[in-house]
């Protein structure tokens, strides 16, 4: 940039002295021209003053060649340095674009994923997961209700079966005191009718 800006002053100072030589120049020429002698049509000019003219004019012409070459020699640089900056701003801008490409992706397992589907894909995983955690929460739940309302139940058939196997073996003991009894009675009329005999 500082190189751009003392390239412009030196420009506008050259086109300054450009301009002022070639003033200086002219105006020479118009002096000579209003104090030279004229011959009919024609003007006549010392060989000395024209020569001086002429060896200003050509300081004059090598001055603006050398300033021509030095302002071609410094666009030629601007050029170059131009250039580079193209090169440099293409290389940065490909880093840039390699950055916003890392910075969008994901690497997962070796594979390049834009970040937005790891989020939806994580977010899937995630959503699915708790969803199976609710199922199976829920069911164990319902199973859990299920086997305490069984387990009620067994309990309540424990105790009728407890009630029906106690009633049951009452019966049996009564029935066989009966037996016992009836049995008792039969031999009791074997001896009578023994004895009856």
């Amino acid at each position: 940039m500082k190189l751009i800006i003392s390239l412009i002053l030196s420009m506008v100072v050259l086109s300054s002295a450009k301009a002022d030589s070639t003033q200086n120049i002219l105006q020479k020429f118009k002096q000579i021209q209003q104090a030279s002698q004229t011959y009919k049509d024609y003007k006549v000019i010392k060989i000395s003053t024209l020569t001086s003219w002429t060896n200003q004019l050509e300081v004059f012409v090598q001055q603006q060649n050398k300033a021509v070459n030095n302002l071609q020699r410094d666009n030629l640089q601007l050029l170059q340095r131009v250039e580079n900056l193209e090169k440099d701003l293409l290389e940065t801008n490909a880093k840039l674009k390699q950055q916003e490409i890392v910075q969008a992706h994901v690497s997962f397992a070796g594979i390049d994923i834009h970040k937005n589907t790891w989020l939806i894909f994580c977010t899937v995983t995630i959503g699915a997961a708790l969803a199976g955690f609710s199922f199976f929460a829920v069911r164990n739940k319902i199973l859990i209700a299920q086997l305490s309302t069984k387990k009620q139940e067994l309990l309540g058939l424990n105790s009728e079966f407890e009630n029906l196997k106690q009633r049951s073996l009452e019966k049996q003991i009564k029935l066989s005191r009966e037996l016992q009894n009836e049995r008792n009675k039969l031999e009791q009329l074997k001896i009578e009718m023994r004895q009856s005999f």
